[in-house]
């Protein structure tokens, strides 16, 4: 009998059950009883047998199955299907492992995806963000009889015969696909157009052959000039244009041109991302600087516009990275070349090293191309940075002329408060004395605005701009006199060589007069000097010499330059 729960029960004979149910069910199933799978557990006795299933394995959830598009590399069909990943890895003959880097997305995932970003509230824009950012990592990686490729949008395995394309619920990759296959249908074409010309040529030379044949047996016939002869008897004359090399061995095997097709549409792709980009930040960057009091909205732009440059620059630079990696293995390289590694498995040979130039000039050129968008993507970025360092620097200046007028007004405000304490003491409802006093009022009067007059004065000379500036100078003159000092590192190390290797000991102006010579300009101030010359005398003996350059001295020179 069987019973309607999770668990099903057979008795192989009618008897009488005398065990639970429950009791059997927590006494045969051992404690890492799978949580998925099906497994048969028996408990014999001598007047019955009954067996447990597991039903959770008509539960389990069935393989996702992805769209795939399928191309032929030899005449350009396309073909779209779904293919399971265990379908996926029997096709391509990869590995499981390479699912990883191709990172499949089913089409239930993308709905479930665009359902999330469909909210109205800040969830929107931040899984929008992290969607553009969660970008697989660029990877072409050849296989033994396979290309795995994983580059910006394109998800694709290519063999000798086929191309699969995957991810083609994407517009963008079904785009791709449809372009890919009208490339091969073109170059199937193209083929059987010069097959149909060979092949008349051909049938051409025979004829030629044939008629030539029949005049040398006619008697009394004048002996034409003997033309020169190809090695297989033909006149060279008569043979087809390019007819000396045979042009399927020409033509771009398949998997490089599935290779070039890929890069070429990725490159034009981070151009006109590039295209987009820049009069967005132009756009952006003059509103700023028409902005006078920088509004909280045109800020609030920057930041998501940053961060989609700094994604895009970091795919850029992963894709430049990938190509230079390949470009950096030859033998990588090598096995881009499917079609002549199958040839050379055939003959029992080896391909020749020297064909890895061919793809490497492939590939160096649009490496070369996405080194110049990463280029632009930085020079874009930098504006951005020197902009948000412009407001910074605004921002500062506004916030100092806030704390100068708080300045000013707790100025103002212990000025008046000397004045009015001197006025209160006379307010007081006391008898002083000079109540009836004719000058006490004028007295009292000028002494406290002189007062408070002398109290503003002085503070407003301590933290006056001339004092500011006076410091500042001072640092700046520190930092100036530094900057100059190892302007020139040159000279200095050509005047610290000729001491340690003639074990000359100088003095200050010595020292003064040999860097003077090794200089460029010929000149040194004397601050200048006065900085090197304190630094670099560690043995503070007034000389420079081979000790103290000796290297028990290096970590005394060290922290005396980081003191200056």
């Amino acid at each position: 009998m069987s019973l309607p729960c999770r668990i099903g029960l057979s008795v192989t004979r009618p008897s009488k059950l005398t065990v639970s149910f429950m009791t059997v069910f927590r006494y045969k199933l051992p404690p890492n009883y799978p949580s998925r799978g099906c497994v048969r557990l028996s408990w014999q006795r001598q007047s019955f047998i009954f067996s447990f299933y597991s039903t959770q394995s008509s539960s389990l959830p069935k393989e996702e199955a992805f769209r795939v598009t399928k191309i032929s590399t030899t005449t350009g069909d396309l073909e779209t299907v779904s293919l399971t990943p265990s379908e996926i890895l029997h096709q391509t003959s990869i590995l499981p492992r390479d699912l990883v880097s191709l990172a499949l997305t089913t089409n239930r995932e993308r709905q479930s995806r665009r359902m999330k970003t469909g909210r109205p509230s800040i969830l929107r824009s931040n899984l929008l963000m992290e969607s553009s950012m969660r970008q697989p990592p660029a990877a072409i990686l050849p296989r033994k009889d396979c290309i795995l490729l994983s580059f910006g949008s394109i998800r694709a395995v290519a063999d000798r015969k086929f191309v699969y394309i995957f991810d083609t619920h994407k517009l963008v990759s079904q785009s791709f696909a449809d372009q890919l296959s009208q490339l091969y249908h073109q170059r199937a074409v193209i083929n059987n157009v010069r097959d149909e010309h060979c092949q008349q040529q051909r049938v051409l030379e025979e004829e030629e052959n044939n008629r030539n044949d029949t005049a040398c047996t006619k008697p009394h016939k004048v002996d034409l000039p003997i033309k020169d002869k190809t090695n297989d008897g033909r006149d060279p004359h008569m043979l087809p244009r390019n007819a000396h090399y045979n042009y399927h061995e020409n033509d771009e095997p398949p998997e490089l041109l599935f290779l070039e097709a890929v890069l070429a549409d990725t490159v034009e792709s981070s151009t006109r991302r590039i295209r987009i980009f820049e009069p967005i930040v132009d756009d952006v960057l003059n509103q700023i600087a028409n902005d006078d009091d920088f509004s909280n909205v045109v800020l609030h732009q920057m930041a998501p516009l940053k961060d989609q440059l700094q994604s895009f620059d970091m795919f850029v630079t992963q894709a430049y990275e990938c190509l230079t990696r390949l470009l950096n293995d030859d033998n990588e390289m090598l096995k881009l070349l499917l079609t002549e590694q199958e040839e050379a498995r055939q003959k029992n040979t080896v391909v020749d090293f020297e064909r890895h130039q061919h793809v490497e000039l492939l590939l160096g050129v649009y490496a070369q191309q996405f080194r110049a968008v990463q280029h632009e993507a930085n020079f874009l970025l930098s504006r951005i940075k020197s902009k948000q360092e412009f407001i910074e620097l605004e921002l500062d200046l506004y916030r100092n002329r806030l704390i100068r007028m708080n300045v000013d007004l707790a100025i103002l405000g212990v000025s008046v408060g000397t004045t009015t304490a001197m006025a209160g003491w006379f307010g007081m409802n006391l008898v002083n004395g000079l109540e009836s006093s004719p000058t006490a009022f004028a007295f009292v009067t000028a002494f406290s605005s002189v007062s408070a007059f002398c109290v503003a004065l002085y503070f407003s000379r301590r933290v006056s701009g001339r004092a500011i500036q006076q410091r500042a100078k001072e640092r700046i003159d520190k930092i100036r006199t530094m900057t100059h000092a190892l302007s020139d590192m040159t000279a200095l190390d050509h005047t610290v060589k000729k001491i340690v290797m003639s074990g000359q000991r100088m003095n200050r102006e010595e020292f003064k007069r040999e860097l003077c010579l090794a200089r460029h300009s010929r000149h040194i101030s004397d601050a200048e000097v006065d900085l090197l010359f304190e630094v670099l005398n560690s043995q503070d003996d007034g000389f420079l010499d081979h000790d103290d350059f000796s290297d028990q001295n290096e970590e005394d020179v060290m922290s005396g330059c980081s003191s200056r």
